[in-house]
């Protein structure tokens, strides 16, 4: 069993809240003053997957 798999099997409430910063990042304009902190912490949390198929380069620090 991969990792991703078992990870959804137990479906980590770690994950869910990481999606809904990112769904607030994205409903965010980009004049809005927390958008760049936003932007930054989503990098640095999303270096802990780059396993996951839905992870892009661009991510990279």
């Amino acid at each position: 069993m991969s990792y991703w798999s078992f990870a959804s099997d137990i479906h980590l409430p770690m994950l869910d809240l990481v999606e809904q910063l990112a769904k607030d990042y994205r409903a965010m304009g980009a004049s809005d003053s927390r958008s760049a902190g936003l932007a930054c912490a989503l990098r640095v949390l999303g270096q802990s997957y780059p396993e996951h198929p839905a992870y892009q380069q661009e991510w990279r620090p």
